[in-house]
């Protein structure tokens, strides 16, 4: 019966799915360029946000590769 337990607690876990929305990214974004210790969750987000694209089979738009190259530009001079 543990192992039914086990399995019912982790399926949620799995099934949960945090949907990003591009005006997020830009918001993350605008406020890494004011403050650049918020760089890092700018980059985090867009990263995930990336990576879900890729994920669907889908290649993310030139101007969300283009951010990212700028975020980590940030991060690097911050």
């Amino acid at each position: 019966m543990s192992k039914k337990a086990n399995k019912s607690e982790s399926e949620p876990q799995q099934s949960q799915v945090q949907v990003i929305a591009p005006e997020q990214i830009f918001v993350a974004a605008n406020a890494a360029r004011q403050d650049v210790s918020k760089a890092d969750a700018a980059l985090a987000l867009l990263s995930q946000y990336i990576q879900a694209v890729e994920a669907a089979g889908a290649k993310p738009a030139e101007h969300f590769v283009k951010l990212r190259r700028e975020l980590r530009e940030l991060k690097l001079k911050g």
